[in-house]
């Protein structure tokens, strides 16, 4: 008797992990890299950012790493844009990167030094200067 519940028991145990097994893998893709400057330094503190407005998911944003590395994890397949931002440099951007199922995307921005930009902000009143009266005495 104990031989045949041991045998259903198995028979249902099997049955359940066969039917949960497809309900757990979900079609999601992932997309990483590296940021760099232009000499191939990395860049760590960079916002990354992930974009598909037209996607569930599709609008995330990271920081790179020490290592300036990034990694955007479990979104749904899509066409998507990434865009590397740290001040003094110039934005780095990549469109149409094609994320599939069960794939990780590699994508690696190089930021250029920026533009530098001065300006000088005076703020104040017009003060009028009168010249001291001269002194009669010689």
């Amino acid at each position: 008797m104990t031989a045949k519940t041991f045998g259903g028991s198995a028979l249902v145990v099997v049955f359940l992990t066969g039917a949960a097994s497809p309900a757990a893998s979900q079609a999601v893709g992932a997309i990483g890299g590296t940021m760099s400057d232009a000499s191939g330094a990395v860049l760590p503190g960079v916002t990354v950012t992930l974009a598909n407005p037209g996607t569930i998911g599709g609008n995330q944003s990271t920081v790179s790493d020490e290592r300036g590395v990034y990694q955007f994890t479990r979104f749904v397949p899509g066409r998507y844009t990434v865009r590397g931002e740290l001040q003094g440099f110039r934005p780095a951007v990549q469109e149409g990167i094609v994320v599939n199922a069960d794939v990780t995307v590699r994508v690696d921005l190089r930021l250029e030094v920026g533009a530098l930009e001065e300006g000088v902000v005076v703020k104040g009143s017009r003060r009028s200067w009168t010249r001291p009266p001269r002194s009669t005495r010689r």
